[in-house]
């Protein structure tokens, strides 16, 4: 595939370090390729409380499906529509959704608002996972 050109200059191909020098000099200027991709990096405490909250959801559904087994039911309605479609393998849809979700909220974690949703909705895994345990603590006792 060929560029025309309406100059005076030749066409060139699109391919290889062709395509590369126009992204360069497209996106900005002469810095290489790589530092653009790299740019937007990401604090260690957002990898924490975004790792947190898929492992937190994790534990949720693992304890949701103990917690079921022991006879208990699911309060969210969604998450028991996500039960009575895949039954125990449930949990494969919650992780890719709260992956997913954690994704997008990476990428506009530079927002103060999604900051303070993050952490409020690691608090709020913390908070069930808890009653979780307490109550699956308690269910056990003789």
């Amino acid at each position: 595939m060929k560029i025309l050109d309406t100059g005076n200059r030749t066409a060139v191909p699109m391919t290889g370090q062709y395509v590369l020098e126009g992204l360069r000099g497209f996106l900005g200027g002469e810095r290489p390729f790589s530092e653009l991709l790299l740019e937007g990096h990401y604090s260690a405490r957002l990898l924490f409380f975004l790792i947190l909250i898929i492992g937190l959801n994790y534990l949720d559904a693992c304890f949701t499906m103990m917690i079921l087994e022991k006879g208990g039911r699911e309060l969210n309605p969604i998450i028991q529509l996500a039960i009575n479609h895949w039954g125990e393998k449930f949990w494969i849809w919650k992780f890719g959704v709260a992956s997913f979700s954690s994704v997008i909220l990476c990428l506009l974690s530079r927002f103060k608002g999604v900051k303070i949703a993050i952490v409020l909705i690691t608090f709020i895994y913390l908070v069930l996972v808890s009653y979780q345990i307490i109550g699956l603590h308690i269910y056990n006792l003789p």
